[in-house]
């Protein structure tokens, strides 16, 4: 018969056992050893003709402008995208006035910003692309613009209004998960346990396999999406330091104040969603209206979450309907 002292003795080896496995899971894999990319190349043998680069407090930006005059379209693009999302109504929004867009922080050709190399705002966080972003503006002479965004790009537009509101004539706001999205606490908790952050972006090299998986969810007629298009979203897997830069934005992504941040702008704002949208739920946009009731709306036929390029004319029509009805100036 085991008496009390003993019970307690093995239950503390087993506590210790424990613990020595749990310390183990999360210490020791942070010293495992991890490949370097492959596949990488210079960013000038993967930028086109037009891509320009600017160096905005630090971080290296790529970007494209085109067209002239007034209004000027600033495009922030979504998650796991980047500017060449925009290039089935880049010309077209060209022929309205001016168009600018850019890849953020985290995407596309912009130079990865690495841990340790920043001190004050963290540049892949929602803060800090708002700010990347006015300070392009301000480097292009560019006072005021009509700011696009779509998807987690339409979050950075939200805050961009609430933070530097002489900068913002209207808003666009395309399937934006104004409900959800980022990381919650505990997952920002998680991500910062060692071993985690340091496999972190070892795991998400997997995109270029399930990345296009995702892609297709995005699109109501997959038939639509071309290799062109798939190799398009894959090109900049060939940028140094791509899975580090997409593992420290999805650390930094919090939208918890979003909702607040709306409500602290008035200027007009038009609301996009395809009907289709198995990414940001229709429903979820379309009650974006209940919380900005001046705000106009665009429901996108036959179409999932990205109008701009699945039905590019039904999104410009949307657009420059609701230029015409702001004054476009």
């Amino acid at each position: 018969m085991i008496d009390d002292g003993d019970r307690r003795k093995r239950n503390g080896w087993i506590m210790l056992g424990i613990g020595i496995a749990i310390l183990g899971l999360f210490i020791f894999p942070a010293f495992i050893p991890v490949s370097p990319l492959d596949g990488v190349k210079p960013v000038s043998k993967l930028a086109d003709p037009d891509s320009r680069f600017t160096n905005i407090d630090g971080e290296i930006l790529h970007y494209k402008t085109a067209g002239k005059g007034t209004p000027v379209f600033f495009l922030l693009h979504g998650f796991g995208a980047s500017l060449y999302s925009w290039n089935k109504v880049f010309p077209e929004l060209a022929k309205l006035g001016t168009v600018i867009a850019y890849d953020r922080m985290g995407f596309g050709l912009t130079v990865r910003a690495m841990p340790g190399e920043w001190s004050n705002i963290n540049p892949y966080s929602t803060a800090g692309q708002v700010k990347s972003a006015a300070g392009l503006l301000n480097a292009l002479g560019i006072a005021k613009a009509v700011w696009i965004g779509h998807s987690a790009g339409g979050i950075a537009a939200v805050h961009a209004a609430a933070a530097y509101p002489d900068m913002v004539q209207a808003i666009i706001l395309e399937d934006v998960p104004m409900h959800g999205g980022g990381s919650p606490v505990w997952a920002r908790f998680f991500y910062s346990i060692p071993s985690i952050d340091h496999l972190g972006p070892v795991f998400l090299r997997g995109i270029r396999e399930w990345g296009v998986h995702v892609l297709a969810k995005a699109w109501h007629d997959t038939n639509k999406i071309t290799q062109n298009d798939i190799e398009i979203y894959k090109k900049p897997l060939g940028m140094s330091n791509w899975d580090i830069g997409l593992w420290e934005f999805i650390k930094a992504s919090s939208y918890d104040d979003t909702k607040e941040k709306i409500k602290m702008t008035d200027v007009p704002i038009l609301i996009i969603t395809g009907d289709d949208d198995r990414i940001v739920p229709t429903a979820d946009t379309v009650s974006l209206t209940n919380m900005m009731p001046g705000a106009c709306l665009s429901i996108i036929p036959e179409c999932g979450h990205i109008p701009h390029e699945e039905q590019p004319g039904m999104f410009m029509d949307a657009v420059k309907d609701f230029i015409n009805k702001i004054g476009g100036e």
